[in-house]
Formats: C-alpha cells, structure tokens, sequence
C-alpha cells in the first residue's frame, strides 16, 4: 500500500517531471548548490491516531518547493507558477486538505514555497496486528 507521502509525490511526478522539468523527491531532499531546475520535495512530518476514525491515521505532510533563480522579478514568476502547479496537483488527489503555503527561503538562498497538508490513510498497523491475533 503506498503511503499518503507516495501518492503525493507520485502525482506530482505525473504531472510535471516531463512537461515542466521539476525535480521531484519523495524525500526530505536539501539542495547543496544551485539548481539546473526547479524541485519538490515531499515527506512526512507526523503521523497520529485519526480524531474520529478509530481504524485510520492523520498524516501531516511537508511540500518543499525550491525555485531555481535568486533575485528579480523572474523568481516571482517562477515561484507563482511552481505554486500554482503543485496545488493543482494538490487538488487531484482525494483526501488530501488543510493545504497551506508560505513564503520561505531555504537555507539562505533557496527562494520557495513550505507547503503544509494533511491526508488520512487506513491504520495498517491496527489492521496488523489484529491479523495477528487467534
């Protein structure tokens, strides 16, 4: 079963690694020098117990979205595009919700996006264990 961190960056890899040339890591990726294109990078950053769902669980997912280029005008345009595109990928996917993006710069240098989101999938483990059991 893929994981909700997968499926995201499954989708995105659809949608936009052959038209619009994006680096898609489904991992905590951290760029070290300048990009050759603009890169996504998705992981998980909590997993809970579903408030409501007794056999589901919340995951709390990170989008980062690093733009290539570092200053003018050109970094607006490209940053609006990256969002853009990401939200609509965003969007394809059911059970994905509570999206919010914020402005941010990485490391220093790296103009882009922390996109934050939630999905919720079924309890494997729950289900696991009580397989398990006589």
């Amino acid at each position: 079963m893929a994981t909700p961190r997968q499926i995201i960056a499954d989708q995105l890899l659809d949608d936009y690694t052959v038209s619009k040339e994006y680096a898609v890591y489904p991992w905590m990726y951290s760029p070290t020098s300048d990009l050759r294109k603009p890169a996504i990078a998705v992981y998980r950053t909590e997993v809970t117990d579903h408030p409501t769902a007794p056999n589901q669980l919340r995951h709390s997912m990170a989008i980062d979205a690093y733009g290539k280029k570092s200053m003018g005008e050109g970094v607006e345009d490209e940053l609006d595009d990256l969002l853009d595109d990401i939200m609509l990928s965003l969007q394809r996917i059911d059970g994905v919700y509570d999206i919010t993006a914020k402005r941010s710069v990485f490391k220093d240098s790296f103009q882009g996006w922390a996109i934050t989101c939630s999905a919720d999938s079924a309890n494997v483990y729950k289900s696991t264990v009580l397989n398990e059991r006589p």
